[in-house]
């Protein structure tokens, strides 16, 4: 079954958010915080097994579960800049990629990836 165009656009978007992700983390460690560790590897094994369970497997739970995430990231956010009452809490690479996140959050509540995830769902199924 082909992907539709949907989750071809949320393939895109979902990889330049999890790139200006590791490009935040890159700036970070040249600034001299060090922040490849424990954490670090399971940021980026959770980002590749949800991308692979959304965009390759179609598990509608996954898809729920990164709308929660990416809703999660968002709030905390926003939290942070309010406490802070700064925009630059963050930096411009972390804003790309909560905002391609979000982006691509967008693109799982269109009809055809929708129907997509709900077919190779109920083909499971029986």
């Amino acid at each position: 079954m082909l992907k539709p165009a949907s989750i071809i656009w949320f393939e895109r978007t979902y990889w330049l958010s999890f790139a200006a992700f590791l490009l935040d983390e890159v700036f970070a460690l040249y600034g001299g915080v060090d922040s490849f560790g424990p954490s670090f590897v399971f940021e980026i094994a959770i980002t590749v097994l949800l991308w692979y369970l959304i965009a390759v497997k179609a598990k509608d739970w996954a898809r729920l579960l990164y709308i929660i995430l990416t809703t999660a990231s968002v709030i905390m956010m926003v939290v942070l800049m309010v406490e802070e009452k700064s925009l630059f809490v963050y930096t411009p690479c972390s804003f790309v990629s909560i905002i391609a996140s979000v982006i691509a959050a967008s693109f799982l509540f269109r009809i055809d990836a929708m129907m997509w995830l709900m077919q190779s769902e109920s083909k499971e199924r029986g």
